[in-house]
């Protein structure tokens, strides 16, 4: 239920509950363990086993040293390393769709309503406050979908493998931002324009979430040894967030001087660009496909 406040102090609630939430966070990071990758890389096996135990149900034969192969003591440890001939390939793969994904989810995201007013989902409802109130319901609707996807995709991403839901969701990230595309050369504002704009947020946030939102942030994991996995994932990271700022910096600009339309195609591309990455790095990487 969407409702107006005139309260002046809201914004300081809206602050409070995202601290709250940082707080419960860090609580619960304080009590984790030491990765069992890295106790046993260290040397440390019956920690690494005491570990496994706690999220592992029954290992009879668990062996903590059997972690895929960890950096060497004399291997170069640091972020020159990551771009070496070893490991630059793997480096690619994990950041540039992590890259490209970041564009799509921050300049579709958090523009949302925006681009719902745009091409005039429930403008048929008079008043400007009438009009603004039934985008702001649809995006808090649309945005539900998120929250499904990432449900779908702890089902999904262990069966069918990180770099195939990967590559599905991009594609079907490009297919949700080419029905909104097409629903927005629609005249009028009539229900079935409603459907097929409803239709292709959800869409995207379905595939979004289930596929490469789900899988980038563990890519870095599965493609580094224990000793080189927080500088790859932190600089991929990095490299994500360049692309969420050109997101939300450049797709306002393009969407006041070009329109909507454009916008739509052009995460279309990147969308494409992002499952093409994937899969042809993937298959540069030496070691072949991803579990």
């Amino acid at each position: 239920m969407i409702s107006i406040s005139d309260s002046t102090a809201l914004w300081r609630w809206f602050l409070f509950g995202e601290a709250a939430a940082a707080a419960l966070f860090l609580l619960l990071r304080l009590g984790l363990p030491e990765s069992a990758r890295w106790l046993a890389s260290v040397g440390r096996l019956a920690e690494a086993k005491a570990v496994l135990a706690r999220v592992v149900a029954a290992m009879p034969d668990a062996n903590p040293a059997a972690a895929p192969a960890t950096a060497t003591p004399g291997e170069a440890q640091g972020y020159g390393v990551l771009l070496s001939g070893t490991y630059r390939k793997r480096m690619a793969l994990a950041a540039l769709p992590w890259f490209l994904l970041d564009i799509a989810t921050y300049g579709v995201g958090l523009f949302t309503p925006v681009i719902l007013a745009a091409i005039h989902f429930g403008k048929a409802h008079s008043g400007t406050l009438a009009g603004e109130r039934v985008d702001i319901t649809g995006s808090g609707a649309i945005d539900l979908f998120l929250l499904l996807g990432f449900l779908i995709g702890l089902w999904t991403v262990p069966r069918f493998g990180r770099v195939r839901m990967q590559v599905v969701g991009f594609l079907l990230m490009a297919a949700a931002m080419g029905i909104l595309f097409m629903a927005a050369q629609m005249t009028g504002d009539g229900a079935t324009k409603t459907v097929w704009i409803l239709a292709g947020f959800v869409l995207f946030n379905l595939a979004m979430n289930a596929g490469p939102n789900s899988t980038t942030f563990a890519m870095a994991s599965a493609l580094f040894p224990t000793t080189l996995r927080a500088s790859a994932n932190g600089l991929a990271a990095a490299v994500a967030k360049l692309g969420a700022t050109l997101g939300v910096f450049l797709l306002p600009i393009i969407k006041a001087d070009w329109g909507v339309p454009v916008v739509l195609l052009l995460m279309v591309g990147v969308a494409i660009l992002g499952a093409a990455s994937t899969a042809i790095l993937d298959e540069a990487v030496d070691d072949g496909e991803l579990p």
